[in-house]
């Protein structure tokens, strides 16, 4: 009997566990997203308003957040046009050669790299263990 309350005392410590960790990386996804907005460049903001998480998956072990952008132009905000390639064959006023691609001036190397920089990932995850802490 007391084996048995001890099992499911274990039982329910993994569910809170599993809970505290889904829903940190959730909150953490979100700020990502947040920092993909901010180094989008602006012209209309329709760049910047249209990021998303399009896939986020907690199940299992593996967790997952992918943050996507479908408009047309997202790519080559985010990796660069190829050198006389479209849409900027050259660099321009508002563009700039970098690691031999062209990139907006606004988010050279791309947003998703700004965005990481200026985030420290190691916050990220001293935020996702204070909040599994906080649960033990």
């Amino acid at each position: 009997m007391q084996l048995d309350k001890f099992i499911d005392y274990v039982d329910s410590l993994d569910n809170v566990i599993n809970t505290s960790i889904n829903n940190s990386f959730l909150r953490e996804s979100r700020f990502y997203l947040r920092l993909m907005k901010q180094y989008t460049p602006r012209d209309t903001g329709e760049l910047s308003d249209n990021w998303k998480i399009s896939k986020y998956d907690v199940s299992g072990d593996k967790k997952e957040a992918i943050i996507s952008n479908d408009l047309d132009y997202a790519y080559p905000i985010e990796f660069g046009s190829k050198p006389k390639h479209k849409p900027w064959p050259n660099p321009g006023k508002r563009t700039m050669i970098f690691g031999g691609m062209i990139f907006s001036i606004q988010a050279t190397g791309g947003v998703a790299t700004n965005a990481i920089q200026d985030s420290n990932l190691n916050d990220t995850i001293e935020h996702m263990s204070n909040d599994l802490v906080k649960v033990l």
